[in-house]
């Protein structure tokens, strides 16, 4: 019955809620604390663990952009978690692989391409070969074991929530839990006429007054406001970006004129809406509207249907969205008058 499924609802709400959850209080401690000087029984390597052949090569990197983070949510040293890692690998595994790379068939059989497995200071591979595989995944099972054995350290002058954040690192990019390919759009049907034409040493310096035309202005009449992207096509490349910005109406050529005449066109910018290079002096105003963030891209960066998108996409600022009661789809691609819906602006990425 409905009360039955109700209570089943909620038993699994709370279930749900205590997943990835430590259960013990957080214990307040600074960041910059000296770590633990002295290991614990639990933390004793295995005699059967402890000769030189036998000990596992995490690399340069994963102890300190790996292992490291890891440590200072509970408090531990790099070398603790390293050694937590290497239990998990020979005692709970029972593996004695991960010093040579022969040990992996496919380093032997020569499958992986060049540079396939290459991973530097916390980044993804993108492929796992078997050293990086073990050490990841030894690293994750090491986290369960302190998150149900110890508790995690929070500095009290940071609101953030450490192991949360540490463990997002290793999440999906979207923190509503969508892929990057749910928000990639397909391929823009319209191409350049250039695209058709044969290839000539002159065609760099052909730029026209009629392509800023077409590249403000879609075939189907929209007009690009904001955005970058490039077109290709055999030895030839065109890259494009695209910013606008609100600036007072009597002071436009003034500015015109500046952005024209400065000496380093790194000076100065069209601004987004949170951006520092804003103007609001004695009359001369230029404000951005379009706030366009960026995100560090998590477990998600290497799949090939994300296509290297970046997310979030653009938006239009709080404020414009109030003054023209905009709203918008789930993905931001569409904008349209609240009631309305009809389309004023669009998104693609």
């Amino acid at each position: 019955d409905v009360g039955f499924l109700e209570s089943q609802a909620d038993d699994l709400r709370e279930r749900l809620s205590v997943i990835n959850v430590s259960k013990f209080p957080p214990v307040e401690s600074k960041s910059y604390q000296p770590f633990e000087s002295e290991k614990s029984d639990n933390e004793e390597i295995d005699a059967d663990a402890e000769g030189d052949e036998d000990r596992f090569y995490f690399g340069i990197d994963i102890g300190p952009y790996w292992f490291a983070p890891l440590g200072r949510c509970f408090a531990m040293s790099q070398a603790s978690i390293e050694r937590e890692a290497l239990r998990v690998i020979r005692n709970d595994w029972k593996l004695s692989a991960g010093n040579r790379w022969d040990e992996d068939e496919r380093h032997r059989r020569k499958i992986f391409r060049d540079r396939e497995t290459w991973h530097s200071h916390g980044s993804y591979p993108r492929v796992d070969d078997l050293h990086f595989y073990l050490s990841y995944h030894a690293m994750m099972v090491v986290a369960g074991k302190l998150l149900e054995t110890k508790p995690v350290h929070h500095d009290p002058d940071d609101s953030e929530d450490e192991f949360h954040n540490w463990l997002y690192r290793h999440d999906l990019t979207r923190r509503d839990g969508g892929w990057l390919a749910d928000r990639r759009d397909p391929i823009p049907l319209e191409r350049p006429a250039w695209k058709d034409e044969a290839e000539n040493d002159e065609w760099r310096w052909s730029l026209a007054r009629s392509d800023f035309d077409r590249i403000l202005l879609a075939s189907d009449g929209r007009m690009n406001l904001w955005g970058h992207w490039t077109w290709s096509s055999g030895h030839r490349e065109e890259s494009i970006h695209v910013a606008s910005a609100l600036v007072s109406s009597d002071r436009s050529m003034a500015l015109l004129r500046a952005l024209q005449s400065v000496d380093n066109p790194h000076d100065y910018r069209i601004p987004d809406a949170n951006d520092d290079l804003q103007i609001d002096f004695e009359g001369f105003q230029l404000k951005g509207w379009i706030v366009d963030r960026y995100c560090d891209r998590g477990l998600d960066e290497q799949d090939p249907w994300a296509g290297a998108i970046t997310y979030p996409s653009p938006v239009p600022a709080a404020y414009i969205t109030d003054i023209m009661n905009l709203t918008s789809d789930t993905e931001h691609r569409r904008w349209f008058v609240q009631g309305d819906h009809v389309d004023v602006a669009w998104a693609q990425v």
